[in-house]
C-alpha cells in the first residue's frame, strides 16, 4: 500500500487541529475546575482520573497498535480483525471493570472518592471501545472522524461541565459529565466505522486467529502497562506518600506540562502507519521521515520549554493565585522534560513498527523501574518536586535506551541533523533575547505573542520549515 507524503501531512494536520482544539478547551476545563474545586479536591480528581488511566490499559492489552500495525498492512482483513478485537475486548472489558469495582468498594477510600471512582469506571470502559474503533479509521490513514469526535467530545464537557462545576462545585457533577461527553463520541465512532468502513460485529470466533491476535497485541500491552505505571505511579505514590494537598500541586504543572502530547500523539496518529510501510518497503524514506520528524517535534519542544520555564511563576500567580504559587515551582522543573518527551514518541514508535516492541517494552520498564524507586526515595523528603525531578530522569533513561536501539533501525544523517539543531538554535536565541528586551515593560501575555512569533519568523527565515511545507499540510 503507497502512502504517499501529502497523505501523511494532512492526516497529521487534521488531526492536530482537533487535538489543538480538544486540549487547549481541556487545560481551560482543568483549571477552572481547579480554581472552583481548590487544592485537595482538585488533586482528588486527579487522582481518579489517574487510576482508571492506569486500569485502563488492561482492558485495551495492546490491541489499538496491533489493529493498526496489522490492518494497515492488511486492509482486506479489516473486518475479521474488527469482530475479534471486539470479542477480545468485551471479555476483558468485563474482567477489569469487575476487579476495578471490586478494589474500589473494599478499599479504604472515604465514600466520596469510592463514588468517583465508580463513575470513572464507566468512563474508562467507554473510552476504550472508543478507541478501537478510531483505530480502524488510523490503520486506513483517515484522522478525521477522530477528529470530529475530539471536538465535540470536549465541547461537550467544556459546556455541561462547566455549568454543572459552576452550580455544585461538585467532582461527582463534573465527573458525569466527562461520562455524557465520552458517551457522545463513542456513538460517533461506532456508527462512523459501521456505516463509512462497513465494518459489522457478529460472534464469530476463530480461536487460532485470537491466538495469533493476540500474541501480536502482548508486546504492545506490556508496553501500555509499564508506559501507564510509569505515566502514574507518581500520582498514586504522592497520594499514599504524602496526600492530596501536595497531589493538587503537582497536577497542575503536570498537566500544563503533558498537555502537549497531543502534538507529538497526532503526528504519531498518521506516522506510525508509514513507518510500518517504509520499514518494508524503503529502509531510506522511514529514515528520512523519522529525523524529519523528530526535528520539526523538537523544534517545536524546545520554545514551549524556554516560554514556560521563564513565565511560570508569573502565569501561576495570574491565573490561578497566590494558592497555587508552589506549583510554578515544580513546572520549572518539570517542564525541561518536554523535549525529551516530545522525541520520544517517534522513536518508541519507530520501534514499535521496526518488529522491536519487545525492546521498547524492557525500555519502558527500565524507565518506570527508575522513576518508581527514585520517587519512594525522595518523595518523603521533597514531596511533588522529587515526582517532577523524577521525570526528568526516567524521561532521559527512556531516551538514551530508545536511542541505542534505533541506530540499528535507521541512517541518522549528522551533518543535516547538526544543521537544523543549528537554525532551532538560532530561532531560539532570538526567541530569548526578544523576552529579555520587552519582558519588563509590556505584558507577559503581549510578551509571549511577541516572542513567539519571532520564533516562528526565524524559523521560516533560516528555512526550517518552508511555505512548501505549510501548502503539503492544507493540500487536499
Amino acid at each position: 500500500m503507497s502512502i504517499t507524503t501529502a497523505k501523511i501531512a494532512r492526516n497529521t494536520g487534521v488531526l492536530t487541529a482537533s487535538l489543538i482544539i480538544q486540549k487547549v478547551f481541556s487545560f481551560i476545563y482543568f483549571s477552572y475546575l481547579a480554581t472552583q474545586l481548590g487544592i485537595t479536591q482538585t488533586g482528588l480528581y486527579f487522582f481518579v482520573l489517574s487510576l482508571v488511566g492506569i486500569a485502563s490499559v488492561f482492558i485495551d492489552f495492546g490491541l489499538i497498535n496491533a489493529v493498526i500495525r496489522e490492518v494497515s498492512k492488511k486492509p482486506e482483513d479489516a473486518s475479521k480483525y474488527y469482530r475479534h478485537a471486539i470479542a477480545v475486548r468485551l471479555i476483558l472489558a468485563f474482567v477489569v471493570l469487575l476487579a476495578f469495582y471490586t478494589y474500589t468498594l473494599l478499599s479504604g477510600f472515604d465514600l466520596l472518592t469510592k463514588q468517583s471512582l465508580l463513575i470513572a469506571g464507566l468512563i474508562m470502559t467507554i473510552d476504550s471501545f472508543t478507541l478501537l474503533f478510531y483505530s480502524f479509521w488510523r490503520a486506513h490513514h483517515n484522522t478525521m472522524w477522530e477528529s470530529l469526535g475530539n471536538i465535540i467530545f470536549q465541547i461537550t464537557l467544556l459546556s455541561v461541565g462547566g455549568v454543572l462545576i459552576y452550580l455544585s462545585q461538585s467532582i461527582l457533577l463534573a465527573l458525569l459529565a466527562l461520562l455524557l461527553a465520552s458517551s457522545i463520541n463513542f456513538l460517533l465512532a461506532f456508527f462512523s466505522s459501521r456505516l463509512k468502513l462497513n465494518l459489522r460485529f457478529k460472534w464469530e470466533i476463530d480461536y487460532y486467529f485470537i491466538k495469533k491476535l493476540l500474541l501480536i497485541a502482548l508486546p504492545f500491552a506490556l508496553a501500555g502497562i509499564f508506559s501507564r505505571v510509569y505515566g502514574y505511579a507518581d500520582t498514586f505514590l504522592l497520594k499514599n506518600l504524602v496526600g492530596d494537598t501536595a497531589l493538587g500541586y503537582y497536577s497542575l504543572p503536570y498537566k500544563i506540562t503533558f498537555v502537549w502530547q497531543f502534538i507529538p500523539l497526532a503526528a504519531i496518529a498518521t506516522l506510525y502507519p508509514a513507518f510500518t510501510n517504509y520499514f518494508t518497503e524503503s529502509r531510506e524514506k522511514l529514515s528520512i521521515l523519522w529525523q524529519r520528524s523528530s526535528v520539526l517535534l523538537l523544534a517545536l519542544a524546545l520554545p514551549l520549554t524556554v516560554g514556560l520555564y521563564i513565565f511560570a511563576q508569573v502565569i501561576f500567580f495570574n491565573i490561578y493565585g497566590i494558592e497555587f504559587m508552589p506549583s510554578s515551582y515544580a513546572l520549572q522543573v518539570m517542564i525541561l522534560t518536554l523535549p525529551l518527551l516530545f522525541l520520544n514518541f517517534p522513536l518508541g514508535y519507530l520501534l514499535n513498527a521496526s518488529g522491536m516492541q519487545s525492546r521498547n517494552t524492557i525500555n519502558i520498564f527500565i524507565a518506570m523501574v527508575v522513576s518508581i524507586i527514585g520517587n519512594i526515595i525522595l518523595m518523603p523528603m521533597y514531596s511533588f518536586i522529587a515526582a517532577s525531578f523524577m521525570s526528568i530522569i526516567s524521561t532521559m533513561v527512556l531516551f538514551v535506551l530508545g536511542m541505542s536501539c534505533a541506530v540499528r533501525i535507521v541512517k541518522i544523517d549528522f551533518r543535516g541533523l547538526i544543521r537544523d539543531l543549528f537554525k532551532i538554535l538560532f530561532a531560539l536565541v532570538g526567541m530569548i533575547a526578544i523576552i529579555l528586551i520587552i519582558g519588563s515593560s509590556l505584558h507577559y501575555l503581549l510578551t509571549i505573542l511577541i516572542a513567539a512569533t519571532t520564533y516562528i519568523l526565524l524559523v521560516f527565515i533560516v528555512k526550517l520549515v518552508s511555505v512548501k511545507d505549510i501548502r503539503v499540510f492544507i493540500k487536499r
